[in-house]
């Protein structure tokens, strides 16, 4: 039998599995924005008919609309590992970046431009940049690896990663929609000792933030993540740490969106029982 380090590498077929979540995930996404994007459009017709020409709004959205941009283009702190409580590692993601595994999507493109720049594994960080212009995007990265339990008799696993976050986010789109979200958690999948995939165990997602208003926002923190799960001796389980998220804006005038992050994986253990 492989060992663990002979399989860790061997994630093409859990890879697949989290791209077509994604698909499916943000199709869904892109229905819900569209079913309401022509009252979104009328409403911003109305409203920019009706301060057209005032010297002073249009002074004031100019202003909040480069305060946004600067703060979207502006580089992030490197965040710091943070200090979790000590648990029994049994050696499960150290290295953490045996796997890395990423995915963007520009799924409706509008009159403007959008950046995407995702960050597999950077000495420790994963992470994104989306910002759209009067456009869109999605984008989701994560690093894994495979796992074999150690020995018969054990039915349950408890995960627990040590992160530090930084992050930036915002949207300026007073006569027009945006919004900007992003997202985190584990995602685990269970495969068979033929190879084959048995079963989507884990696939969590806890919003780091969600804003459909105008507004900026910045900061830093540690983030503890854990989860629980049923094992089976038998089979083999890939073990990722995962990030995602999407911006939209759309208007009649220039509308920003924005979600800036990085994650510091300091360390991923867990309990056996």
């Amino acid at each position: 039998m492989a060992s663990t380090e002979e399989k860790e590498c061997e994630s093409a077929k859990s890879a697949a599995m989290l791209t077509e979540l994604c698909v499916e995930q943000f199709n869904r996404r892109k229905a819900l924005l569209e079913e309401g994007s022509s009252r979104r459009e009328a409403m911003s017709l109305i409203l920019r008919k009706l301060t057209k020409g005032d010297d002073n709004i249009e002074q004031a959205l100019e202003n909040a609309r480069q305060k946004s941009l600067a703060l979207a283009e502006a580089p992030l702190p490197t965040p710091v590992p943070a200090i979790g409580p000590p648990l029994t590692d049994f050696g499960l993601l150290n290295p953490v970046f045996a796997a890395p595994w990423e995915f963007v999507w520009d799924f409706e493109d509008h009159d403007g431009s959008g950046f995407f720049q995702t960050r597999k594994s950077v000495g420790g960080i994963i992470g994104f940049n989306l910002h759209a212009n009067n456009a869109s995007g999605s984008c989701a990265v994560a690093v894994g690896r495979r796992y074999r339990l150690p020995h018969p008799g054990l039915t349950s696993m408890r995960l627990s990663a040590t992160l530090g976050l930084t992050y930036s986010y915002g949207n300026q789109a007073p006569l027009a929609h945006a919004h900007t979200r992003a997202w985190i958690g584990f995602f685990v999948a269970e495969f068979t000792p033929s190879g084959t995939v048995g079963a989507e165990v884990i696939n969590q997602k806890i919003n780091l933030w969600y804003l459909d208003t105008d507004d900026d926002f910045s900061s830093r923190q540690a983030f503890p993540l854990s989860i629980s799960f049923p094992v089976d001796y038998r089979n083999e389980y890939e073990i990722w740490v995962r990030v995602g998220g999407d911006v939209y804006s759309s208007g009649i005038i220039s509308a920003i969106s924005y979600a800036n992050l990085q994650v510091y994986i300091g360390s991923v253990s867990g309990q056996l029982g």
